[in-house]
């Protein structure tokens, strides 16, 4: 059955899913965390994909990673296809390891700090440790200096990705423990499945949707597509939601890093509600992605635009035209 093809731009920040068949548990020790992680150091210098994170879970491995000119599928077939033969051959085994071929979820480069804090939290959402920094599973200690720094995990573009210096470590080990049970559909890949079954039947195309193929939601979009409730969506601005942050900031006065806080000041409500109708009423982001880059709820986003008045969207607007005029 054909698939659409992947569409991975160099320099693309990327969420990698790659799952055990049948969910089993499959990876039960350390020596085999560890032998994965030797077959994708060697892959890693033979390419130029840089990694970011990792998390080798018993029934799944996470990757984010910043892409390069390497093709994904050679850089990660070489990858779980070394690790399945060798795990084949230490339990005399034989048939598939891994599920289908992995999920690509394209990231927002302003969502590396939840992509990464998602990645270094699974063991505490699967129960298995009560925080991050415990376990011996992800790169979380690593960054933190508690493990070795490998020379391909890329930990200084990691940290400043996600808007930290190499000497704040402890505030970035502070967020991750504040975000332990965030569970994002973004981030997780769960709301693919619809997205691909309504891109099938846009496309009037045979698409694979047991496994996974280009998010959609990251393409400047053409044709018309069905959202989960049945409703059609609307192309999006593909920029990055900092130029949107940087313009309301210029206008209001208020810092970036203000608006992103959790200050409930009046001028820092109304900075936070211009960037929410800018870029969800205006430029067609999805709700969760604008809350999350912005460190609040859905119900706080969605909130900011029932109830915006009049002349907060003209000038919302407004700085629209400039945001569009700086771009040109």
């Amino acid at each position: 059955m054909s698939r659409i093809a992947r569409i991975i731009p160099p320099g693309s920040l990327v969420h990698v899913i790659s799952r055990f068949v049948n969910r089993e548990f499959l990876i039960t020790c350390e020596r085999e965390r560890e032998q994965y992680l030797d077959f994708l150091q060697r892959c890693l210098n033979k390419s130029d994909w840089r990694l970011l994170s990792y998390a080798i879970m018993s029934s799944h491995i996470h990757w984010g990673s910043v892409a390069g000119h390497t093709p994904f599928y050679q850089l990660c077939k070489s990858v779980n296809s070394s690790f399945a033969c060798w795990y084949n051959k230490r339990h005399g085994r034989i048939g598939p390891v891994f599920a289908n071929r992995p999920t690509t979820l394209l990231v927002e480069p302003a969502d590396a700090l939840y992509l990464i804090s998602y990645h270094h939290n699974n063991p505490v959402r699967a129960k298995v440790v009560t925080s991050a920094i415990e376990s011996t599973w992800t790169s979380h200690r690593a960054y933190l200096g508690r493990a070795e720094r490998p020379s391909w995990l890329d930990i200084e573009l990691g940290l400043s990705l996600a808007g930290f210096s190499a000497d704040s470590t402890a505030e970035f080990d502070e967020h991750v423990r504040c975000h332990a049970l965030d569970v994002d559909p973004l981030l997780s890949g769960h709301n693919m499945l619809s997205d691909r079954r309504a891109l099938r039947k846009s496309l009037g195309m045979s698409v694979e949707v047991g496994s996974p193929s280009v998010d959609i939601h990251a393409l400047k979009l053409s044709y018309p597509v069905v959202g989960e409730q049945g409703c059609r969506l609307k192309p999006r601005w593909q920029g990055p939601l900092g130029h949107v942050l940087q313009v309301v900031s210029g206008h209001t006065g208020v810092p970036p890093e203000v608006i992103r806080s959790r200050k409930r000041v009046r001028t820092i409500t109304h900075a936070r509600q211009l960037v929410v109708v800018m870029a969800c009423q205006l430029l067609g982001r999805e709700m969760s992605e604008v809350a999350r880059y912005l460190n609040m709820s859905p119900e706080g986003a969605r909130y900011h635009v029932r109830h915006g008045k009049a002349e907060t969207k003209q000038t919302a607007k407004a700085l629209l035209e400039s945001l569009v005029s700086g771009e040109t």
